[in-house]
């Protein structure tokens, strides 16, 4: 079995800014495709070097904008940027986290409400989908 491959994580980090500031960079599989390593790789050469771990940080700004430019220009269908935007824009995955945590939040709140009333949440959402079926007949015949 072969030795695992020991990378200059200093060149590879500038080597990434580099290739990141480029308009046309979009994925990190871009960048990964002209080296000897995977993408799943970076991780590991983040936690092994600090300047590389802030060049993984920048590159996914930069792509982040990259892509949002693309879109806007039309050369970048928004479903395609849309299904991976979290990945490079960390704003934007915070924001939706902070939604995420907001609405569990709200829904725990409600349904402890519903418990301090003796119904059951499971019961309430029958009562409600069978609310909703009522509204749906027709009462005219």
């Amino acid at each position: 079995m072969s030795r695992p491959r020991i990378y200059d994580y200093e060149k590879e980090a500038d080597d990434l800014l580099e290739w990141a500031k480029k308009p046309n960079s979009i994925c990190l599989y871009g960048f990964c495709a002209q080296k000897p390593y995977l993408a799943q790789d970076l991780t590991d050469f983040s936690s092994r070097s600090d300047k590389f771990a802030l060049a993984i940080k920048k590159a996914k700004q930069l792509i982040a904008y990259n892509r949002l430019n693309q879109v806007n220009e039309n050369k970048l269908k928004e479903s395609v940027y849309h299904r991976s935007a979290r990945l490079y824009d960390t704003l934007l995955k915070d924001q939706e986290d902070e939604d995420k945590d907001a609405d569990i939040e709200r829904k725990l709140k409600a349904a402890s409400k519903l418990a301090e009333t003796g119904f059951s949440p499971i019961y309430y959402n029958a009562l409600d989908k069978t609310d909703d079926l009522v509204k749906n007949i027709d009462h005219s015949k």
